[in-house]
């Protein structure tokens, strides 16, 4: 995992994903590696704008 460059976070907007634990971030900030992802749910607790880049849309996922 230290060798990555960005984490990535892509969840779906429901329920389900509302309610899953925020390891995977956990696991790449422990690394020193910043997330890009959907932030909401338990990830909005420990994800901001200085160690992560929030992804809100499917259209913002293929933006270059």
């Amino acid at each position: 995992m230290q060798s990555l460059d960005i984490g990535l976070l892509p969840l779906n907007d429901d329920e389900y994903s509302r309610g899953k634990s925020p390891i995977k971030a956990i696991q790449y900030l422990a690394c020193g590696i910043p997330v890009v992802g959907n932030i909401f749910g338990g990830a909005s607790e420990i994800l901001n704008a200085e160690n992560s880049i929030a992804v809100n849309s499917d259209q913002e996922w293929k933006a270059p």
